[in-house]
């Protein structure tokens, strides 16, 4: 892939985004998402419900090309990588290797302030340049549009700064490590592979949702559908990736590809019974017994941040359950959203 092409690519997908809005209006998104699940490690820690113009920029990057890849471009393997969820350490990361500048280009990554005086620490937004014309560039970023919670675009003079917001400059990722990318095509597709066989049976055992690919692979392949946690599915093809993950086809309820073992984790696996704790399990759905109402959380433990209520006799479906002391929490929803199942004795979700 020459570097044109690897910025066409990238572009391509930004501009497939605009339009995308965080469903609840509370920072949570899609892209901080799939970082904290499938890519878990490019930051430190997860960051759903964070500001995401920075995590959005990276998303394109990654998705785009891969981990491997997407690091080189950005200089990730740097002190700040894995900080830069927060926008002055992509910009650090870039300038140590003095990829930065004031000139723009297509595909280049625009670094905004909030206070003109007070250097990097101040650098506050973050997006990718989508075109360049004359004394104007025009940009797509993410956490940005109404009330901050879409992908929009914006145009701008190449060179607008004021005391309390403007430009500081532009980040100039290496798109020709693209050529770098490897190959995408599986190894041959053997009967018996990491404990899996063809033929048999097995569960889906991940606490999130399953994505079901057109490849066996999560670069440039495209997501058919969702399988939710305790699904049955046959075994009709397994094959192993370039890093190492292994793969199983099927046929039903959809045809394609899932990872059955990814970055040492099993996704798919011989369990007969989904998992259960406390009376509550996977994939089940429970009515809310709470007179006054439910507190939904941003994780397991009333330390958590609140996120919203539900009400009485709301109907939730289980996507894990776990324990935390002597209490019971569910999660509700693919958005690592929490809810109190058994709490200091009280039963607040009943079958």
């Amino acid at each position: 892939m020459t570097t044109q092409q690897a910025i066409d690519k990238l572009i391509n997908l930004a501009v497939s985004q605009i339009g995308y809005k965080e469903p609840n209006g509370d920072n949570g998104n899609k892209y901080a998402h799939q970082f904290d699940t499938e890519w878990y490690g490019w930051f430190n820690g997860k960051k759903d419900y964070n500001d995401w113009c920075s995590i959005f920029t990276q998303w394109l990057f990654v998705d785009s090309f891969g981990i491997d890849v997407a690091g080189k471009m950005l200089n990730h393997s740097s002190q700040y990588g894995k900080m830069s969820a927060v926008v002055q350490y992509l910009y650090r990361s870039l300038m140590e290797v003095n990829r930065v500048g004031k000139e723009p280009h297509v595909g280049d990554i625009i670094f905004y302030h909030n206070d003109k005086y007070s250097g990097l620490a101040q650098l506050s937004h973050v997006g990718i340049v989508w075109k360049v014309d004359g004394d104007y560039v025009t940009t797509i970023e993410g956490n940005s549009g109404k009330n901050n919670t879409e992908v929009a675009t914006r145009t701008i003079k190449k060179d607008y700064d004021t005391s309390s917001w403007g430009i500081y400059g532009f980040g100039y990722p290496d798109y020709s490590a693209a050529g770098d990318e490897p190959s995408p095509e599986p190894t041959p597709d053997p009967k018996t592979l990491d404990g899996y066989t063809v033929g048999e049976e097995y569960s889906v055992v991940c606490k999130e949702t399953l994505n079901v690919r057109v490849k066996a692979t999560t670069y440039d392949s495209k997501i058919i559908t969702e399988l939710n946690p305790g699904t049955r599915v046959i075994c009709k093809g397994l094959t192993r990736d370039s890093w190492g993950n292994t793969w199983m086809r099927i046929e039903s309820p959809v045809s394609g590809w899932i990872a059955a073992r990814y970055n040492g984790e099993r996704y798919v696996d011989k369990r007969d019974t989904p998992k259960t704790i406390d009376g509550f399990t996977v994939g089940k759905k429970y009515t809310v017994n709470a007179k006054y109402g439910l507190n939904v959380r941003t994780g397991p433990d009333k330390s958590y941040s609140v996120v919203k209520a539900i009400s009485y006799g709301s109907v939730v479906t289980c996507y894990d359950v776990t324990k935390t002391g002597n209490d019971t929490w569910v999660k509700i929803d693919k958005d690592a959203r929490w809810v109190a199942a058994h709490f200091d004795g009280d039963w607040y979700l009943v079958s």
